[in-house]
């Protein structure tokens, strides 16, 4: 970005403090395109492969237990977009560390799947689910991933700096 000769400054930002409320989000948001698409004829119960059956059973368990994390803004999202202003970007890293091998994951539990997933990308789905569009891209100086976040509803900040 320096290179390009636009401002560069560091921010800390304010994750959400208890993931829970991102936790039941990202879970009942998946049940109910489960359902939709159960209801709909186009998916069978009995194709869905376990680990996804305990996510969408989670999911439909954490919207009954704590609707109001369904909707609505996070404070920490509020927060950030303050951070960000109008026409500000942020870069964090893509990774954490390198993803786990693979393997036949398909197989393995919805826990150890997701615990692998946090070890080497804790951060990508977060943006997604706070309402913040972001991408994935890598620096062209050594290769390593690089996300771009920016308020929500500037989809073309995270286009052009990706490009």
């Amino acid at each position: 970005m320096k290179q390009r000769g636009l401002p560069v400054s560091e921010l800390r930002t304010a994750y959400p403090a208890n993931p829970l409320p991102l936790l039941t989000r990202w879970t009942a948001g998946a049940a109910a395109d489960v359902d939709a698409e159960i209801a709909a004829g186009s998916l069978l119960p009995h194709e869905i492969e376990p680990r996804n059956r305990t996510h969408i059973a989670l999911g439909r368990l954490l919207g009954k237990l704590f609707p109001q994390w369904l909707s609505g803004e996070f404070a920490a999202a509020t927060r950030i977009a303050e951070q960000l202003g109008e026409n500000g970007v942020l870069l964090t890293p893509g990774l954490a560390q390198l993803p786990p091998r693979a393997g036949k994951w398909h197989r393995r539990s919805w826990i150890r799947n997701i615990t692998a997933n946090l070890k080497f990308a804790p951060t990508v789905s977060v943006w997604n689910l706070l309402g913040f569009p972001a991408g994935v891209t890598h620096d062209p100086a050594t290769g390593a991933p690089v996300q771009v976040v920016a308020a929500p509803g500037r989809d073309d900040l995270v286009v052009r700096v990706m490009g």
